[in-house]
């Protein structure tokens, strides 16, 4: 997960400080430009992902695509333009720190989800996966924002690495608080 996640920091910074044609050009995805928002997305959660594998990638490359997505929160035609200036605002209000607690926050349900979808037993009686699924973001949502809390009111956030090893084992620390509370 790492190496995705210092690219996704990459990513965010360079889109923030240079634009998204720089951003996609330090990923050797420059063939993207004008491209419409949706592949935009999904080759550069691809492209993130590469180097996990197995249900790790699946669950890293989901992860990666949706937090893009609900970053961008599109509106209009998705086209590259608006893929542009939607991350840019995003970036501009919430800056990196919103940004990794984004990804932290789908990364988390997606892993979560994943365990449950793989190893649940028996479907909650009457909640369908729509509303289960909306309850366990909410959970893991809430779980990191308290954990990021915690850590600025300690003055720790800025020594977290949070593209390196010390941000992995920071999200899958939340993962094996939210399964262990399942």
């Amino acid at each position: 997960m790492s190496g995705a996640v210092q690219g996704l920091g990459g990513f965010g910074a360079d889109v923030a400080y240079r634009g998204l044609d720089a951003a996609l050009g330090s990923l050797g995805l420059q063939d993207l430009h004008g491209k419409s928002a949706a592949e935009v997305i999904g080759r550069v959660a691809e492209h993130l992902s590469r180097s996990a594998t197995g249900k790790q990638a699946e669950v890293l490359e989901t992860a990666l695509r949706d937090t893009i997505f609900d970053i961008a929160a599109l509106e209009g035609d998705g086209s590259y333009g608006d893929l542009e200036s939607a991350l840019q605002s995003f970036l501009d209000r919430y800056g990196l720190d919103g940004f990794v607690e984004s990804f932290l926050t789908q990364y988390v349900f997606t892993a979560i989800w994943s365990f449950f979808e793989n190893h649940a037993d028996a479907k909650l009686e009457g909640a369908s996966n729509d509303e289960l699924a909306v309850a366990i973001e909410s959970a893991c949502r809430s779980l990191v924002s308290q954990e990021l809390k915690d850590l600025r009111e300690a003055q720790q956030f800025n020594s977290v690495d949070w593209f390196g090893q010390t941000g992995r084992r920071f999200a899958d620390s939340i993962v094996g608080k939210l399964r262990a509370g399942f």
